[in-house]
């Protein structure tokens, strides 16, 4: 593996192996080049300390100085543009732009590396329809094995394969496979060494090259989780005199996430400000702005600068950039405003069909605040089509159909697949405990909340604790047996053996379930799930109905508008007697959600 990306980028040259059975175009990679949403948790490299990652990245560059020779002197360019010209010329395109430049432009003349590059930046387009990684990989490829020297060639190619979109077809061409066979996608390390190489590569012919720098930063930012290296590279992008403002804007809003690192927020913001004034219709510049505002509690600067853009009279350009759309949405899921976040999740939608970030909350706030049901159902199985363990899907689609049907039956099957993909993931674990607690199969649930805590056993699934305590309090020893370990129960403060819980369980299933309940609650202090479930526990179990009622005032009094919260208390009263309580309760419930009326 390691080996493999250090001598790529000499390879990528000289080979002459063909691509033989790969067939036609399509987006194969898997992997998307909008990268990580600023509004998410912000996932960083492994990287070490900065000196560490200096080494490994000295070691890369000498070492490509030595391929020079090699990748210069490569014999095999006219031996396979033939090969190369016939699979890109006769593949079906579903772009007119792209199956023209083959049809005439290529064909005629393959070494045009000028047209040749200019093509590869029109298919990288988010508004080239072909959307095709390969064909811009294979023509990178080509002109580079034309034209070694070409710095926006190297730049390109260190683009994609940052990206994660560049990899596979590399591997597949060294390694004279058909890509349905190529199953590496290679690791991170594998990911910033290459990135690094052919950016520096870029370097050697174009020192000021400001993309090229701008990608060294990135790197260095973002996946060698190294700020202070990532500010060196972007400052000395900003010094290059014949900058235009788009790409001095660019750089600027690089330069403000790595002062956002480095905890330098006043500078940050200045950089952001910077780079709006100089290309207002930035809307990348807006974005990451409002995502820093959001991030950093100033709700009220990041509505401003995103309002501003959604209120403006053409409002087409910004539904082209998905990401602007999801985080807008996110914004007004925040300040109560769902249904106005439909309204723009359904716009976005017509021009990202296939975003799985827009697709998701969109399904989401359609079932949790439209009757749209069916149609959030279709939008998440469309997802699960997909991408087959899509964790968001799954868990908002077992929501949609626990609330709205009752049952998990129709998408068993999705949910079994999901598990076999990752039989050792608590979170599929614990969708397919649930469908069985569901169907009142105990026992198989309660084997698969244990198997999910014995997979998180150092930091224990909350949901895989809240689950199992919920089986052994529902029915896995049964009322009789449950209600006889109660009188045994402990109800002195002590440590849970996880490995026990893993395993077969605690001797006292009613002890266990408690410690279940506490467990959860020492880390979510107010999570409601687990104090209900305490509740009930002390209710049906141990009979302690003042016990039982305390627990249920605490809920209460720190979620008032929870419905099920409020019939548990209810039905609780009656038993108590205090009758006025129970309608009291019930009157609540029932205007918050007026079919709770009805299970009583």
């Amino acid at each position: 593996m390691a080996r493999w990306a250090v001598v790529v980028v000499a390879l990528l040259l000289a080979s002459d192996r063909t691509r033989g059975g790969e067939g036609g175009g399509g987006y194969e990679s898997g992997l998307g080049g909008r990268g990580i949403s600023p509004w998410e948790t912000k996932v960083k490299g492994e990287g070490g300390e900065e000196g560490g990652s200096g080494r490994e990245y000295l070691r890369g560059k000498v070492h490509l100085m030595g391929l020079r020779q090699t990748i210069d002197k490569s014999p095999h360019v006219k031996g396979s543009t033939a090969e190369l010209m016939k699979f890109l010329t006769t593949r079906t395109s579903l772009c007119a732009v792209d199956a023209a430049f083959m049809k005439e432009s290529f064909s005629s003349d393959p070494f045009n590396t000028q047209k040749l590059l200019d093509h590869v930046q029109h298919i990288l387009d988010p508004s080239c329809a072909c959307d095709d990684d390969r064909v811009a990989v294979y023509l990178l490829r080509h002109a580079l094995r034309v034209k070694p020297d070409d710095a926006l060639g190297w730049k390109l190619l260190a683009d994609l394969t940052y990206a994660g979109r560049a990899y596979k077809f590399l591997r597949s061409v060294d390694d004279s496979k058909n890509l349905a066979q190529v199953e590496d996608e290679g690791d991170e390390n594998e990911l910033w060494s290459l990135s690094m190489q052919m950016y520096q590569r870029s370097l050697d012919f174009n020192p000021n090259n400001p993309g090229a720098l701008k990608g060294m930063g990135d790197v260095s930012l973002n996946m060698l989780n190294n700020p202070s290296g990532a500010k060196m590279w972007y400052e000395k992008g900003l010094r290059i005199t014949t900058l235009d403002g788009a790409t001095r804007s660019d750089l600027l809003i690089a330069l403000a996430s790595a002062h956002e690192q480095l905890n330098e927020n006043e500078e940050a913001e200045k950089m952001f400000s910077r780079a709006i004034e100089l290309c207002p219709s930035n809307l990348n510049a807006r974005n990451d702005f409002a995502a820093f505002f959001f991030e950093h509690g100033k709700l009220s600067k990041a509505a401003v600068l995103l309002e501003d853009l959604f209120h403006n009279e053409d409002t087409s350009a910004v539904y082209l950039n998905a990401q602007l759309c999801y985080n807008y949405a996110l914004l007004l899921e925040n300040r109560e405003e769902q249904h106005k976040a439909i309204k723009v999740l359904e716009s976005a939608f017509i021009h990202h069909p296939q975003d799985l970030d827009v697709r998701s909350k969109l399904a989401e706030l359609l079932y949790t605040h439209s009757t749209e049901h069916a149609r959030s159902k279709e939008i998440l199985l469309g997802n699960l089509r997909m991408v087959p363990n899509h964790i968001p899907s799954l868990l908002s689609l077992s929501l949609l159909e626990e609330e709205h049907e009752g049952s998990l039956a129709d998408i068993e099957a999705l949910l079994a697949n999901a598990l076999e993909l990752e039989p050792s993931n608590p979170i599929f674990l614990n969708l397919n405990a649930r469908a069985y607690f569901l169907w009142e199969d105990f026992e198989n649930a309660e084997r698969l909340y244990r198997d999910a805590i014995f997979h998180s056993i150092d930091n224990p699934n909350l949901n895989s604790c809240l689950g199992l305590a919920g089986v052994l309090k529902q029915g896995g020893a049964g009322k009789i047996g449950l209600r006889r370990a109660a009188r045994r129960m402990h109800h002195k403060d002590e440590n849970i053996n996880w490995e026990l819980v893993a395993a077969d369980g605690l001797q006292n299933p009613v002890t266990e379930a408690r410690l279940l309940y506490e467990h959860v609650l020492a880390i979510i202090p107010h999570d409601n799930l687990a104090l209900k479930g305490m509740a009930e526990l002390y209710e049906e179990c141990c009979m302690e109905l003042d016990k039982s009622k305390e627990i249920y005032d605490l809920a209460i009094s720190l979620q008032p508008s929870d419905a099920s919260i409020l019939l548990g208390a209810a039905k609780l009263s009656g038993r108590m007697g205090n009758y006025s309580n129970l309608i009291h309760l019930h009157e609540r419930a029932a205007e918050l959600r007026p079919l709770s009326a009805d299970l009583m």
